[in-house]
């Protein structure tokens, strides 16, 4: 086929093979008059019927005015498999911007590896010429790369429309978690896709059972439904139906990965409920495989940052332990700021029946990208747990465990004995159950170092501590909030069930407890317990007319008796029952609680092996008094180690002072600046700034110096 280079005049156009035409046209929008002018010829066609952008060199030239209006976008819908091809089909544009009628010539496909690009020429995968709306993007299930698809329409006059929504063909990972004893995988289905019930997809994706080999449904009452693989009998269960929004637990036999292919809906609305006369608020909620949120806090920050409606969000690990990100009053979000994956299911809390509508791209001018992280105020620490294994574990066993234990058994004394080795070792293993937080309060400007162990009187092994997933410890001003996820004990708890909590602080070298007892209660995704009361653990005196150490009485109720440590080691090999003890020297004192824990400060707390630091749970600098005259102290924050400067330049951009620049852990610091420069000269009355800069942020603040 001859291609022609074509020279557009206003007046006159010379071309080879063309015909100059004077007819009123359609473009974009408004009428063509006579005075202008369009070259038509003949299109070059692909060896497989299609056309692509390059190969309209010369295909129309053309004369308009700016006020011409381009067609509306194209709506990709769906895109689907076809063999080893991925269809799109869209709807045929007959209208454009303002709604007129509109010639469109011909579609153009355009395809990259990530969500967030800006189609160019060489994004460009093909083209159809109108009516034509199907592209086929030929061997594409073949790659093991993620495709995302835009179409763009194009009128006689050359006018592009803006983008259409975006199509996906995504190489899905599912994992089998090996050394977990549960294989769940929360997975969003594409918002149009061929799947209109879970057998559809099922069909498609895995028809013997492997490697998927079941799907669960939460519906809204919180009821599950199941859709199974049972050999030989074949897929059993509710057929549910797929609905857009709405993510699935999908478990597999093996680590793979599955093509899913299909296409966003950038207005739809994701149904959210608040499950009145449920027993739970929870939502299991598809993130489009195009979402620009990259953390949680991106999510809280744009629909619910004062944790209304949506109070929590829980994400299960490919370890199968849960993350938390939760609004807790007054304190605001806390918990693991996970990253969010396209592609994946969350689970959502809410406070009321609503509708969440995600921000997608869609490559149009306004498109944005949250940041990572989220401003909070520099008075927020936290402490978040990052093991999966406790280090903590029961000294005192109950005798003959096997023998029903009776409630008021666990605070007799006598049935106790030492525990030298643990019965059960932790292993990798781990079935998670359902998600269900558990917060409890205290004052945190009286008390420092707050540890807590939490478990289950039936299963006193099974512990979770603040250095647990799911697990931690925050302060902001007077206000302290522990919190720890049920749902990752190694066992599923049940409604109902006896939780032991001791709660620990240090105040001036003295370690105050708190043990309480409460029963599980799913009636709550986020169980307040309310607030916790310290007491001091005893100190032990050395009785005068004796060699004995006596000390006073604690007065709780969840207190079995005593452990008496001498130089770290333990004396006794019975619980103390009595507050009187025969031994030499200096001893510490340990209450022990039911079930078998001791605390873990003891009446004295001189080291601080044992102590957790709360970090700042962001970057930030304050300055004051600002103005000022005589010195300003400069407070920030730094969340983790880095290497930090701070120096102060003038309006000029001039630097003034040199304050600091080393590597630091992370915690709050201070800095102070009087008013002198580098040469310690003092300087002018005026404005300056501070710049402080990290490894990886910088801020900067103004500051004014006063006479």
């Amino acid at each position: 086929m001859q291609r022609v280079l074509l020279i557009i005049l206003p007046l006159f156009v010379l071309a080879q093979n063309y015909v100059l035409k004077k007819d009123v046209l359609s473009s974009g929008g408004r009428k063509m008059t006579s005075t202008d002018y369009i070259l038509q010829g003949t299109i070059s066609q692909t060896a497989i019927g299609r056309v692509t952008d390059t190969d309209y060199k010369g295909v129309i030239g053309f004369w308009h005015p700016p006020e011409a209006f381009p067609p509306v976008a194209p709506y990709i819908n769906p895109a689907e498999k076809s063999g080893n091809d991925v269809k799109l089909t869209w709807n045929m544009v007959t209208t454009d911007t303002l709604g007129n009628a509109e010639t469109v010539h011909y579609y153009v496909v355009y395809r990259s590896t990530t969500p967030s690009f800006i189609p160019g020429v060489s994004d460009s995968v093909g083209a159809t010429i109108q009516p034509d709306t199907v592209f086929t993007d030929i061997g594409a299930l073949n790659s093991s790369s993620s495709y995302y698809y835009l179409v763009k329409a194009v009128d006689i006059a050359r006018n592009r429309s803006v983008k259409s929504n975006m199509g996906y063909k995504l190489a899905k990972s599912f994992n089998e978690n090996a050394g977990a004893t549960s294989d769940r995988n929360w997975t969003s289905i594409p918002w149009h896709s061929n799947f209109s019930t879970v057998s559809d997809l099922t069909t498609e994706l895995s028809p013997s059972g492997v490697p998927l080999l079941e799907i669960n449904n939460l519906r809204d009452d919180q009821f599950y439904e199941n859709y199974t693989y049972i050999f030989p009998i074949g897929w059993l269960g509710t057929n549910f139906s797929v609905d857009q929004g709405k993510a699935y637990e999908m478990i597999t036999d093996r680590d793979t990965v599955l093509m899913i292919v299909g296409a966003n809906n950038p207005s739809g609305l994701v149904v959210l409920n608040e499950n009145a006369g449920a027993t739970s608020d929870r939502n299991w909620v598809s993130i489009p495989y195009n979402a620009v949120y990259n953390h949680a806090s991106d999510i809280t920050t744009e629909y619910s940052p004062s944790g209304d409606p949506l109070i929590e969000i829980n994400n299960i690990r490919d370890d199968q332990f849960y993350e938390n990100y939760t609004y807790i009053f007054p304190i605001g979000w806390l918990g693991t700021d996970f990253a969010i994956t396209p592609g994946r299911g969350y689970e959502f809390i809410m406070t009321t029946d609503t509708t969440w509508n995600p921000t997608e791209y869609t490559n149009r001018s306004g498109d944005y990208i949250f940041s990572k992280s989220i401003k909070r105020s520099k008075q927020i620490a936290v402490h978040l747990g990052e093991l999966t294994k406790s280090k903590r574990n029961p000294v005192w066993i109950i005798k003959e465990m096997a023998d029903c234990v009776i409630k008021d058994d666990y605070k007799n004394s006598s049935r106790y004995t030492k525990l030298t080795t643990r019965i059960k070792e932790p292993t990798d293993y781990h079935n998670a159950g359902i998600s269900h937080l558990v917060v409890a309060r205290f004052n945190s400007s009286e008390f420092d170092n707050v540890v807590f162990t939490a478990y289950r009187l039936n299963d006193p092994e099974d512990v979770l501590t603040e250095n647990i997933v799911g697990c931690g410890v925050a302060k902001k001003d007077d206000n302290g909030v522990l919190w720890f996820n049920t749902g990752n004990f190694r066992t599923p708890w049940q409604n109902n069930e006896v939780v032991v909590l001791i709660a620990e602080a240090v105040k001036a070298n003295r370690g105050y407890f708190s043990a309480i007892k409460f029963t599980l209660d799913n009636g709550f995704d986020i169980q307040d317990i309310g607030d916790l009361s310290f007491m001091l653990i005893p100190e032990a005196r050395k009785n005068k007319k004796s060699n004995t150490k006596s000390w006073s009485s604690v007065k709780n109720d969840n207190v079995i008796g005593y452990s008496i440590y001498k130089m770290e080691q333990h004396l006794n090999d019975a619980i103390v029952t009595k507050q009187e003890y025969a031994v030499e020297g200096e001893v510490k004192i340990h209450p022990v609680i039911i079930g078998g824990y001791e605390t873990v400060y003891s009446s004295y707390q001189e080291d601080t092996d044992e102590l957790i630091n709360l970090c700042p749970i962001t970057y930030s600098i304050d300055i004051s008094p600002n103005p000022f005259s005589t010195r300003a102290t400069i407070s920030y924050a730094l969340p983790h180690n880095t290497l930090v400067s701070i120096r102060i330049y003038d309006i000029s951009g001039r630097l003034v002072k040199d304050l600091m620049s080393e590597k630091l852990d992370a915690g709050f610091y201070t800095s102070y600046w009087n008013g002198y420069d580098d040469m310690n000269r003092k300087v002018a009355a005026g404005v300056y700034f501070i710049s402080m800069k990290t490894e990886d942020h910088s801020a900067h603040r103004k500051i004014i110096l006063i006479n």
